[in-house]
């Protein structure tokens, strides 16, 4: 059996491809919201699952959103190898082209928005709204990491996608929610 500890971070470092460092630097900070993300839209995927989401309409979108999520957690996949100092994963724009036509189709489903809404929602709809939060973390996180280093490969092109992501899950969350029957909650 391959035990999973190494006992190499007991005195708080870690490692990546640039080599040993503090887990309290960016680096590692960023790295760790990246996947706190992963780890959110996995649950969401989940929870999906376990609600039928899937068999719950004819549309495309309805049956595809698992893959969409699944491609999403991918380029989450790439982007943490980026900053741990891969030079293979280059980030590519027609992701974030991607993203947008995500939000475009399901946004034009969903009733315009006059107000601001509380981040509430049916089951996987709430979780949507945590992921865009989070989402939100990693591009702050995101603009100190790339100003510094690694912007031919991550910098702009990261930024962009991420920007990108937290809008497509604040549409997502409320597409979840109308499709499960939920309300939205106007804040006034």
């Amino acid at each position: 059996m391959v035990k999973i500890y190494t006992k190499t971070g007991d005195r708080g470092q870690t490692g990546t491809m640039r080599g040993r460092t503090g887990k309290d630097e960016a680096e590692v900070s960023l790295l760790g919201t990246i996947d706190e993300l992963n780890s959110w839209l996995g649950l969401i995927r989940g929870q999906l699952k376990a609600a039928g989401f899937e068999k719950r309409g004819r549309d495309r979108y309805v049956r595809n959103i698992d893959g969409e999520l699944r491609r999403v957690q991918g380029n989450l996949m790439k982007m943490s190898a980026s900053v741990a100092g891969s030079k293979a994963k280059v980030f590519k724009k027609h992701e974030t082209e991607r993203l947008e036509g995500l939000i475009d189709r399901m946004g034009g489903e969903l009733p315009v928005l006059k107000n601001f809404i509380y981040p509430t929602g049916i089951g996987p709809a709430g979780y949507l709204q945590v992921a865009r939060s989070v989402c939100r973390r990693v591009e702050r996180k995101l603009v100190g990491f790339s100003g510094g280093r690694d912007q031919k490969s991550l910098g702009l092109p990261a930024l962009a996608y991420v920007n990108r992501l937290s809008d497509a899950l604040f549409v997502l969350a409320r597409w979840v929610n109308l499709k499960m029957g939920g309300d939205e909650e106007v804040w006034r």
